[in-house]
């Protein structure tokens, strides 16, 4: 086989691959990462259930960062838990915090409000 079909097989190949590949984060980002937003929602579902806010709070948080990820919606379903978890945290911890500023600096403007009122509840535990 000549130098040059080597290099036009590998070249084939490669560009293969990396359609492959293309197609495959495509899948990913557009497939999986919705579901495991969604399993980090009922998570905090669950957890807000059992009576463990921190960690529901947590779990919302996680969710709702995929789904920026993903640009998928449910942003108003996120803060409305992350409200009514934050009120019922009996305290709160540096990180959440700061993961929550993160979370919020990402929002569109329209939810600036929420955030507030959230970062408020937040500030008083």
């Amino acid at each position: 086989m000549s130098l040059e079909s080597k290099i036009n097989n590998l070249s084939s190949t490669l560009e293969l691959t990396e359609r492959r590949l293309e197609s495959s984060t495509k899948d990913f980002e557009n497939d999986v990462l919705p579901l495991q937003g969604l399993i980090y929602e009922l998570k905090g579902d669950l957890y807000n259930e059992r009576g463990r806010t921190p960690d529901a709070f947590q779990f919302y948080l996680r969710a709702r960062n995929i789904y920026i990820k993903t640009n998928n919606g449910y942003t108003d379903s996120i803060l409305s838990s992350l409200e009514k978890t934050a009120t019922d945290l009996p305290y709160i911890i540096r990180s959440q915090i700061i993961d929550f500023n993160n979370f919020a600096s990402k929002l569109d403007p329209e939810y600036q409000t929420q955030v507030d009122k959230i970062s408020l509840i937040l500030k008083e535990k």
